[in-house]
């Protein structure tokens, strides 16, 4: 374990080195800096298979395929925008590009449903999604700019506004979890993207390539973030209970959206029986309603009904293996001092009595 580890921290290290090169060479040698920006953007393959391994189990790897179809057409864009001069404004790789991040809206997007049944129905949503602002931008432009002379992606009203709207509810879905950083520097390339797409003619050619690398590139290092935050701990506390280690898992990886639906449908179930306690974004707290019932009573009883919340979500293999996981972590941080002796108590009660 500790070997696979250090080989983690050491890949992690050279994908951060490669995105310091690239931003270095966009920043003082934009003309020939396509080939670093392209091993950045390459190295994010490993972040992306980790995270397909991470999903197992779950209605959430749809997130992850449509990352690798923006890898994909990411790695094409920078390919075709290397033979092009900086002056020339790289508009066919600006259209490549423009593919790329349908891709990382549609992976954003996609989590907003990734639960069982109806991921393959959601699939094919997403698909129609990025389709329709293709078909868009083709219909608008006509047959002539892909025969004669390509011209920069433009989006009309009011597909620049949906855009904005995809974007802005993709990326706030995460901003109060562990990858809120992730979610903030995409915010910025895909920002970056919709000025280019509504308002083309405000950049001057050289503008536009230079944005063309700088996008993929804020969106190798939101990946980064991604992997690095994944792979810290969340703060349990000392005594927390499998279904609390469960519930930051599931917190961070689906959201706000997912989250807060989840919190309130378990509050309202807990209320209905009595529990002692009550779900909030930091965990299981004591209730603010009247219970005559003991933590020590209700504890596999709160397990019970939690996990069944998530079975369309998760497999309850999956949950039990991420619970035994974040105990063996919460474990070694109690041992190395991390997690303070006299946490995780609630009004004098341990959360926990296992």
């Amino acid at each position: 374990m500790k070997a696979t580890r250090r080989v983690e921290i050491a890949a992690m290290v050279v994908h951060l080195a490669a995105l310091v090169t690239g931003w270095i060479a966009v920043g003082f040698a934009p003309g020939s800096s396509a080939r670093y920006v392209l091993i950045a953007w390459l190295l994010t393959l490993i972040p992306l298979i980790r995270g397909w391994i991470g999903c197992r189990g779950t209605a959430a790897r749809l997130v992850i395929a449509w990352g690798f179809v923006a890898l994909g057409s990411g790695a094409i864009a920078l390919l075709v925008g290397a033979d092009e001069p900086i002056s020339s404004g790289r508009d066919l790789a600006g259209l490549v590009h423009f593919i790329a991040s349908l891709s990382v809206i549609a992976a954003l997007v996609a989590v907003l449903n990734a639960r069982r049944p109806g991921t393959g129905a959601w699939a094919i949503l997403t698909c129609l999604m990025v389709s329709i602002f293709l078909f868009t931008w083709y219909q608008e432009e006509g047959i002539g700019p892909l025969l004669v002379h390509l011209r920069p992606v433009r989006l009309h009203f009011p597909w620049n506004v949906f855009l904005a709207l995809l974007i802005v509810m993709g990326t706030t879905n995460y901003a109060t979890t562990k990858f809120g950083s992730a979610a903030f520097v995409a915010a910025i390339g895909l920002a970056i993207e919709w000025r280019l797409v509504t308002a083309p003619d405000r950049f001057t050619p050289t503008g536009r390539s230079l944005c063309y690398l700088a996008i993929p590139l804020a969106y190798a290092t939101s990946v980064w973030l991604a992997w690095v935050a994944g792979t810290l701990p969340a703060r349990y506390r000392r005594r927390s209970t499998d279904a609390e280690r469960i519930w930051f898992w599931f917190r961070d990886r689906w959201g706000v959206v997912w989250g807060l639906r989840v919190q309130d449908r378990f509050n309202q179930s807990a209320e209905a029986r009595k529990w002692p306690l009550r779900l909030t974004w930091h965990g299981f707290e004591r209730a603010s309603w009247p219970s005559e019932r003991s933590v020590e009573e209700t504890i596999e009883e709160i397990d019970t009904e939690f996990r069944m919340m998530l079975r369309r979500f998760v497999s309850a293999e999956r949950m039990a293996e991420v619970a035994d996981r974040t105990r063996i972590i919460a474990g070694d941080r109690l041992r190395e001092g991390v997690i303070p002796q006299g946490a995780a108590r609630v009004e004098g009660e341990s959360i926990n009595v296992s």
